[in-house]
């Protein structure tokens, strides 16, 4: 008895030997949206991850680099593998049978024991096998069909706290059977097992107009046999990350259903699904399930009818194609779901959890168009008609974070497409999150920022906060990204990575600002003025001024934005930012700024085995959730949402970006004492500051490029441009003073541009010495 481990290839090529051309063997690993299919020769099977292979092997479509593994892609079994052995079946149980081809341990004291078989073309057959394993007890009942993965060797088990790698206890590759021996072996009686076979299945989906629609438009995820998976539509109010729910095909009765194990599985039954898929503009078909009770109970009261009545049957027997009876949405139910938004002729959904919550008042009225008697009519009317008539109109649909989904502004009722996380109720700390915050920011104070910053955000979405910079002094690869990935699964909604022209509206895109819509926190990764290889004071002084414009703690409300194509449309601003950077000088910030606070990252990127087992956990949905609920419950009562962080890293920022002339530029703005001054004036007062009696130009150069370098606004100090160009003249204010134009009363503006320039006036003594003395 061998208890060598094999490796991958070995494994592969002891259970595939000799593949009939036209078939592959399947490996498969499960990604955050479906599987990666792949044949075994695929470069990215050589990287460490969950991998599983298929029993069967599946048709090769050699133009193509990924497989197909549907039960109809299946060509022939290889193997027969129990599943679940140690934990949920009796080791002893199977020891009883023929001795397997191997062991191996998936995870702590769980084991598949495999058998190597002679290749089986009959599926069908081979998936009674598998059930009657399954009826006896020696498998789990879920990994009977064709298309079933099971773990390889080295496959990293990343649902547990410690990841684990599957490994090979027992390898005898030369133990092999026919299927038939394996059934005599096990004592299986398969004339007792009634399985409706895939070939049968299939031949009533082919009159099952509800299956090929939800086939043709990707909605499948596996056919198990009788029931088949598929995409629920309310996957999104599951209390687990699975999106499958279950629907059985038209048989010969002519009887459908649909299944959901999860918390709404009383609310929505086989009625509500077929009537979703007419909805969704598939067909409208018979369904013959009676709904589920709370469904019942709710229409009946509607209806009058007492719930004990013999009439209950009868009622809900009657096909959802029919326009008679409570199988059809009454008007009370639909005015009591549905609002109207009037811009945009669309209708809105009225509760929460709702998969499609916006959806066309063209679609909603092709699928509501039976007629019902209303008081205002003589003759029946449609139920979307009789809708429209009575139902809540609202103006618009507007994005407003924190709001009810029907809020009322200015005057009018709005419906508000934003939608807060729905994350299951989750015991635990986010440890790893946690961790990984601790290493990204060493800075005990600064961490705490960081996750007070986080958790005001998630308690109050329509609060807007300073920006956070987030510098690594030139080391890459710390893992700022994963942490802005778990964020997203966090939020659920509204957090996106923004490129750095994107978010300082540079590059030849700039027009287009639509990415604000919807947004909550921006992720800006490397953060540095790259439109020119020059790092002058002029090209990164330019990008913090247009970024000044984005970061603001104010809500910017009616803000127009662009899109590409000429679309523009009003909508309000609550958008956050979290910036990442690598260099310390990549914006000059002004020592008074009060827009950024600047965070020092990790000085060391940590070991591939840190991150092989950090990054998998931050992009868990169960480590997603943890981190909500953690920051939901934080307390940050006593967080100043309005000021930035004052660190040493913006310190060293506003040093490093900072030239001499810019102190220069910094200490005269301190010593003017009016808003508004001129050229001359400005000169003038650089020349008494340093005492030159004659305009001389080695200091004259100078400060023309001081006056260049003005900024406006600057604070409450800051001064501003004044040029004369003929009866037009322009004035740029600090911030927060009127708006003054040439054109708005020119004897007003003159009287006070005089005003302002006169204090600027320099004084008429001779040359000055100075103890503050600049170059």
């Amino acid at each position: 008895m061998s208890s060598d481990n094999p490796t991958l290839k070995q494994f592969l090529s002891a259970i595939f030997d000799d593949v009939p051309e036209g078939e592959s063997p399947c490996m498969a690993m499960k990604r955050e949206r479906g599987w990666l299919q792949v044949r075994p020769d695929h470069p990215a099977t050589e990287t460490l991850g969950p991998w599983y292979f298929c029993v069967s092997t599946v048709v090769d479509q050699a133009r193509k680099k990924t497989l197909r593994r549907r039960a109809q892609d299946a060509c022939a079994a290889y193997c027969v593998v129990l599943d679940d052995v140690g934990t949920k079946i009796a080791e002893s149980d199977v020891a009883m049978g023929p001795p397997p081809s191997w062991v191996l341990e998936s995870s702590p004291g769980n084991f598949q024991y495999g058998y190597l078989i002679d290749p089986e073309e009959d599926l069908d057959k081979y998936e009674t096998v598998m059930a009657a394993l399954a009826a006896a007890k020696l498998t789990d009942p879920g990994c009977v069909d064709r298309a079933r993965v099971f773990r390889v060797p080295g496959s990293v088990n990343d649902k547990r706290a410690e990841p684990f790698a599957a490994r090979v206890t027992l390898w005898e590759p030369e133990v092999t059977y026919a299927l038939d021996e394996l059934v005599e072996g096990f004592g299986l009686a398969l004339g007792e097992i009634e399985r409706k076979t895939f070939t049968e299945i299939a031949a009533r989906a082919e009159d099952d107009e509800a299956l090929s629609w939800l086939a043709e438009n990707g909605h499948i995820l596996k056919d198990k046999g009788e029931w088949i998976d598929v995409i629920c539509p309310w996957h999104e109010e599951h209390n687990d990350p699975r999106a499958e729910a279950g629907y059985r095909p038209l048989d010969e009765d002519g009887n459908r259903a649909f299944r959901c194990h999860h918390g709404h599985g009383d609310e929505y039954g086989t009625v509500e699904f077929l009537r979703w898929v007419a909805a969704e503009g598939g067909p409208r078909v018979l369904g013959a399930e009676m709904p589920s009770p709370s469904v019942m109970a709710a229409v009946l009261e509607r209806a009058g009818i007492d719930t004990e009545e013999p009439a209950l049957t009868e009622i809900f027997t009657q096909p959802p194609s029919l326009s008679s009876g409570e199988r059809q949405p009454t008007l009370e139910m639909l005015l009591e779901r549905y609002a109207l938004i009037e811009e945009g002729q669309l209708v809105g959904a009225l509760s929460p959890g709702n998969p499609r919550p916006v959806r066309r008042l063209a679609d909603f009225k092709a699928a509501h168009n039976t007629k019902v008697p209303v008081p205002w009519s003589r003759n029946p009317v449609l139920l979307s008609s009789a809708w429209q008539a009575d139902c809540m109109k609202l103006l618009a649909q507007q994005y407003r974070p924190g709001a009810p989904i029907v809020f009322e502004e200015r005057g009018a009722h709005w419906y508000n497409i934003w939608r807060a996380p729905a994350h299951p109720a989750v015991k635990g700390d986010p440890e790893t999150f946690l961790e990984h915050v601790e290493y990204l920011l060493p800075n005990e104070a600064e961490r705490e920022y960081l996750l007070d910053w986080l958790a005001f955000k998630l308690q109050h979405p329509e609060r807007r906060l300073p920006a956070i910079l987030m510098v690594a002094d030139e080391v890459y690869g710390t893992g700022r990204s994963s942490f802005g990935d778990c964020l997203t699964g966090v939020w659920q909604h509204g957090v996106r990575p923004l490129t750095f022209e994107q978010f300082a509206g540079t590059g030849n895109q700039s027009q287009y600002d639509d990415w604000q819509d919807g947004l909550l926190i921006g992720i800006v990764d490397e953060a540095v003025a790259t439109d020119v290889k020059s790092t002058a004071y002029r090209v990164k002084s330019a990008a913090y001024e247009l970024i000044k414009e984005r970061v603001d703690t104010r809500i910017v409300r009616d803000q127009t934005v662009n899109k590409k194509g000429g679309t523009t449309w009003l909508t309000d601003i609550y958008a956050c930012y979290l910036i990442f950077t690598n260099h310390p000088d990549a914006l000059p910030i002004p020592a008074h700024d009060r827009r950024l606070s600047v965070l020092d990252n990790a000085h060391a990127a940590q070991s591939p085995a840190y991150y092989k087992r950090v990054v998998p956990v931050l992009q868990s949905v169960e480590e997603q959730a943890r981190v909500y609920w953690t920051l939901m419950a934080r307390d940050v009562s006593q967080f100043d949402a309005g000021s930035s962080l004052k660190t040493p890293a913006r310190e060293r920022m506003i040093g490093a970006s900072m030239s001499s002339l810019d102190e220069a530029v910094e200490l005269m703005l301190e010593e003017l004492p009016g808003r508004v001054i001129s050229k001359r004036q400005w000169l003038a007062q650089i020349r008494a500051r340093l005492g030159v009696a004659e305009r001389q130009s080695n200091w004259e150069h100078a400060a023309e490029r001081m006056w260049r370098r003005l900024p406006y606004p600057y604070g409450d100090k800051a001064a501003a441009r004044v040029r004369h160009n003929g009866i037009r003249e322009y004035v740029k204010q600090v911030r927060n003073g009127p708006i003054l134009r040439a054109n708005s009363g020119k004897k007003r503006y003159s009287r006070w541009l005089q005003k302002e320039m006169k204090r600027n006036e320099p004084k008429p003594t001779g040359p000055q010495s100075t103890d503050r003395p600049f170059s």
